[in-house]
């Protein structure tokens, strides 16, 4: 059967995951291929995306190159109760787990992700069904569901690989839902300000983007689409926001549908202090 956009040999730069996987989880070097292949494979029959077929959730030094990221390790270390870090979409839960492993509180995270059986199979991954205490998890589709459990809980957002997956109005919908789950206070210098980070499929020259699957449009951006969609959000939130968008790269093989001018982006959102905005 053929399966699109998946690769049966484990990538060439999976040797920080394997690490991150051997040091959590203490496994046997010599089991780790073979556990990871397996939830890979499970994951993928939930849901053929990238991230899962190319073995995108493995390449986790993308993250730890992120400034932001760096950031944000820091602000969760620090002795205080007021940092909240919200990974939205998390998949397997991989990022939550590098946190975790870098020293962040398990208290201090949370996850929101679609598919409870995804979350299901990063506890099995990691193999930390039975830790105390657990990131809190939201099982919900952030474009229909009204939930008010991470409302105005969050400093913190991550969400990789979600906005591109979506048209400029389900985009407008869930910006809405990241904004309402931001706290209100933090409105010092940036650093110590509320933000959103992440990575996206992106272009050099945005728009909507028919799928390879016929499906519903996608809406592609670059600096300056990011910042109108934000900059959209003014009216429903009364807060202002400051987009900062960074081309990582052309797209691998598998993504020619998107186009020749596709790249993968890295992003922050940050939240403007109403005592700053115009």
């Amino acid at each position: 059967m053929q399966r699109p956009r998946y690769r049966e040999e484990l990538p060439a730069d999976i040797g920080p995951f394997q690490k991150l996987l051997h040091e959590y989880t203490h496994l046997p070097a010599e089991q780790l291929d073979a556990h990871i292949r397996q939830i890979r494979d499970k994951a993928y029959a939930i849901a053929p995306y990238p991230g899962f077929g190319l073995w995108g959730f493995t390449r986790i030094s993308v993250l730890e190159a992120d400034p932001r990221y760096q950031l944000a390790l820091s602000r969760l270390c620090a002795p205080n109760e007021t940092e909240f870090f919200l990974d939205v979409g998390c998949g397997l839960g991989q990022n939550l787990r590098q946190l975790i492993h870098a020293g962040a509180p398990a208290s201090k995270l949370g996850a929101v992700e679609k598919r409870h059986e995804l979350y299901d199979l990063g506890l099995e991954l990691f193999q930390d069904r039975f830790a105390h205490p657990q990131p809190e998890l939201l099982v919900e589709d952030l474009i229909h569901s009204q939930s008010q459990v991470f409302l105005r809980r969050a400093t913190i957002l991550h969400v990789a690989n979600l906005f591109h997956l979506f048209d400029w109005t389900n985009q407008l919908a869930i910006a809405h839902r990241l904004s309402n789950m931001l706290q209100d206070q933090l409105e010092g210098e940036e650093e110590k300000r509320v933000f959103i980070f992440g990575r996206q499929v992106g272009s050099l020259t945005p728009g909507a983007r028919e799928t390879k699957q016929g499906a519903e449009e996608r809406y592609l951006h670059n600096q300056e689409s990011f910042q109108r969609l934000w900059d959209s959000m003014y009216g429903v939130t009364g807060w202002h926001w400051k987009v900062e968008v960074e081309m990582l790269g052309k797209m691998p093989p598998g993504y020619a549908y998107l186009g020749e001018d596709a790249r993968y982006q890295r992003f922050v959102v940050w939240r403007i202090p109403k005592t700053f905005s115009k």
